[in-house]
């Protein structure tokens, strides 16, 4: 680091409020990510600083020191090496383009303009967000306090691409439990179907969008309970026996072939469901599905079989 900063208190200010928290009025059109972060910066965090200030063309990046002697600042050239930094401090580019906030061992908040996010944190706020839920779930007992950050800064946009990513108290999390609990014997056809269409309805309704692979699966699932009645009242036997068949023919392609139920690509559906505190609950009863005519997943319109 060079010398320090003087007369920047001020500047700080703008940026940073007396509580500790980013300033409603500098974060009006900016968006918010937390990120991991341990002890001391290291390099993945370090390169999301470095991107950060390369994207807005800062040369530099003021240092401000939340701890020890509160408002001490210095300047860090932007292509300098910053891991091994320990909190709790404030990095901050000279134009206030971006900035991030590491107050305590465990998380960092990464802020700033599209520009400046975009580098930053390229894999997208919203993802950066459900990512670190997930984190902060699976550190609850060493970091408790991780989960009130992630609770402070949810998904802007219910929308998953990967098992992994989904929302363990969405509906989308219920149906893959259904899934998982059909594919282990838990779970019969009808209460499969019955909870399926009840979950999808809540999905809807809620806003819920999947993405990609996923989508392809709940597309799938969705014309095959299109095609068989699981009501034995309305339907014969030999459909309702065809059900199961074509479910878990799917199911049997989607863990061996494309490897989706979790990043090892190794095991059920339960497992990712287990791991990330979804409930294995499966609701016997429930309603049927209400609609009439063939309509996709994806859009709610007549889609493909």
């Amino acid at each position: 680091m060079t010398g320090p900063e003087h007369g920047k208190s001020s500047d700080l200010r703008i940026v940073l409020d007396t509580d500790g928290t980013f300033t409603s009025s500098w974060l009006l059109g900016k968006s918010v990510a937390p990120v991991p972060v341990g002890a001391q910066i290291d390099a993945a965090p370090a390169r999301r600083i470095t991107d950060g200030c390369r994207a807005v063309g800062a040369s530099h990046v003021l240092t401000t020191s939340l701890a020890g002697n509160p408002g001490a600042t210095s300047r860090l050239p932007a292509d300098a090496d910053c891991t091994g930094i320990r909190p709790a401090l404030l990095l901050r580019t000279p134009d206030a383009q971006g900035a991030v906030l590491y107050p305590e061992e465990g998380y960092a908040l990464i802020a700033g303009t599209a520009a400046f996010m975009a580098a930053a944190v390229n894999e997208g706020t919203d993802t950066a967000r459900s990512r670190f839920g997930r984190h902060a779930r699976a550190l609850r007992k060493r970091h408790p306090s991780l989960a009130a950050v992630a609770a402070s800064h949810p998904p802007g946009q219910r929308a998953w691409s990967h098992p992994g990513d989904v929302d363990p108290g969405s509906a989308a999390a219920r149906q893959l439990t259904l899934l998982d609990a059909f594919t282990d014997g838990t779970c019969s056809a009808p209460d499969f179907a019955h909870g399926w269409w009840e979950d999808r309805r809540v999905s809807q309704a809620n806003g819920e969008r999947v993405l990609g692979a996923l989508e392809d699966l709940f597309d799938q699932v969705f014309m095959i309970l299109e095609d068989y009645s699981v009501d034995p009242e309305l339907a014969s036997v030999g459909r309702v026996g065809a059900f199961p068949s074509a479910l878990v023919g799917l199911l049997g392609a989607v863990n061996g072939g494309l490897a989706l139920a979790r990043p090892t690509g190794q095991g059920h559906i339960g497992t990712w469901s287990r791991r990330n505190g979804a409930s294995p609950t499966v609701r016997p009863g429930g309603r049927t599905h209400p609609e009439r005519g063939r309509q996709s997943w994806r859009t709610g319109t007549r889609g493909r079989r």
